[in-house]
């Protein structure tokens, strides 16, 4: 159990200092000011969202097989079939 909590401690860290995220993270430092509200607000979001996903997949790698992986990911996408074909009635 501890072994998987300082895995997931890793894997978060890993994520925020992710070499994507934190180019983003520089560019947005140096544009910031250039900005309007709207711009800055999407730019925070663009970069939360961008961290927060980096640190759940890295986070599923800690807690499930590949292949639980490969079955989570089937599942997804027949759920999105299925909602897809509820919405569009299809």
């Amino acid at each position: 159990m501890l072994s998987t909590a300082t895995a997931l401690i890793k894997a978060t860290e890993d994520a925020i200092f992710d070499d994507e995220a934190m180019s983003f993270a520089q560019e947005f430092m140096r544009r910031a000011k250039d900005l309007d509200e709207v711009d800055f607000a999407k730019s925070i979001y663009i970069y939360s969202t961008l961290v927060a996903s980096l640190a759940v997949d890295k986070a599923m790698k800690v807690l499930l097989t590949k292949e639980q992986v490969v079955e989570l990911c089937s599942c997804i996408d027949e759920l999105e079939k299925i909602q897809d074909e509820v919405i569009n009635g299809k």
